[in-house]
């Protein structure tokens, strides 16, 4: 990843070759953070980054004195250069890196990655935070996206870069206040999806899968004699395996034997072959579910409905057949609290539900 970076405040500066040193608290502990100081003064610029073994963070050094910085004030960067700068600057976690890199590829995609940061206007974060709306991106999503945007911004404007401050434009989101889907309308997804998309519908209706979740399940994740479903890995931006979102989420989900049967033309492909792919046969991406889903939901006529539809109506059907929602949680890969505030809807039928509770225990009462 490139490492340009914003210039420093400081008026006084080290001009010489720069540091290593080995870190003894926070998130990277026992790496090496190696320090470049290229230029003098006001205008001189800091590069840092961590690594492993102190030979790689000297060899980082040399290469970085070697070829110097690009000459041009923190103004004349880009948006995407900026962003590089941020996780240059900064120590970050492993997982909280990747997610900086996300953003940087979505605002790149969005058309503002390449825009002078002397050109934003305050708008641009509203354009972006439209921009994943547009794209179908989850509402909790799009706010955390935002937020990672301002972050960079708040650090670029702090080195003069930007000529506003930086405010996050958030959408308004609350996912417990949306209804979950009907069982019709699962049945019009699935039989609208492609052939070689319609296995993510079934894990994420049936299986409680999130989209990233869904889209890395292979064959061998699959146990088709216990009827069970291993989740320990999910897709990125680029396709590529990563963490889950929490720990939390690697779990083991129970799969009915009308779902298996849906799924038995996948059994006997190679073990590390995706059950759900894009229409060239290649794996999903978090995007790419997106787009694949939102075409299948207006085929199907659902209109602005997200793949997290499909686990939310996972949730409700289990919780509103009663099954204990500790065991929903669990194989949600979310805690009680978060599942109950998110899942926990008040469904039509409720209310007919309890009339009968409740005349059963009258029932009870007034036979003792």
């Amino acid at each position: 990843m490139p490492t340009h970076s914003l210039p420093i405040r400081s008026r006084s500066v080290n001009v010489t070759a720069g540091t290593v040193r080995k870190l003894t608290s926070g998130p990277s502990t026992g790496k090496y953070q190696a320090t470049v100081i290229l230029g003098e003064g006001r205008g001189a610029k800091k590069r840092t980054k961590t690594f492993d073994t102190p030979k790689a963070a000297k060899a980082w050094q040399h290469e970085t004195k070697a070829g110097g910085l690009p000459s041009g004030d923190a103004a004349e960067q880009t948006l995407a250069q900026a962003f590089d700068a941020y996780t240059a600057a900064n120590v970050l976690r492993p997982n909280t890196a990747k997610h900086y890199a996300v953003v940087r590829d979505h605002v790149v995609r969005s058309g503002l990655g390449g825009r002078k940061l002397a050109k934003l206007v305050p708008s641009a974060q509203n354009e972006f935070t439209a921009w994943m709306v547009r794209e179908g991106f989850a509402g909790s999503t799009v706010n955390v996206y935002a937020d990672k945007l301002n972050a960079v911004l708040c650090f670029a404007a702090a080195d003069g870069g930007l000529a506003f401050t930086p405010k996050a434009a958030k959408v308004d989101h609350r996912p417990e206040d949306v209804p979950a889907i009907a069982l019709a309308d699962v049945r019009a997804l699935y039989e609208a999806a492609p052939e070689r998309f319609a296995p993510a519908i079934l894990l994420g209706a049936f299986c409680g899968l999130r989209a990233s979740e869904a889209a890395a399940v292979t064959v061998a994740d699959v146990d088709w004699t216990a009827g069970t479903v291993r989740v320990s890995k999910a897709v990125d931006a680029r396709g590529q395996y990563d963490r889950t979102k929490t720990k939390r989420s690697v779990r083991t989900v129970p799969v009915p034997a009308n779902v298996l049967a849906q799924l038995e033309p996948h059994r006997f492909r190679a073990p590390d072959a995706n059950l759900a792919v894009n229409g060239r046969g290649r794996r999903l991406t978090t995007h790419s579910v997106g787009r694949a889903f939102g075409v299948a939901a207006d085929d199907a006529a659902l209109g602005d409905v997200t793949f997290h539809a499909l686990r939310k109506f996972f949730a409700t059907s289990l919780l509103a057949r009663g099954v204990n929602p500790k065991a929903v949680a669990q194989w949600l890969g979310d805690s009680v609290t978060t599942m109950m505030a998110r899942y926990a809807l008040v469904q039509p039928t409720d209310a007919d539900i309890a009339r009968a509770a409740i005349a059963a225990t009258f029932d009870a009462v007034a036979a003792a």
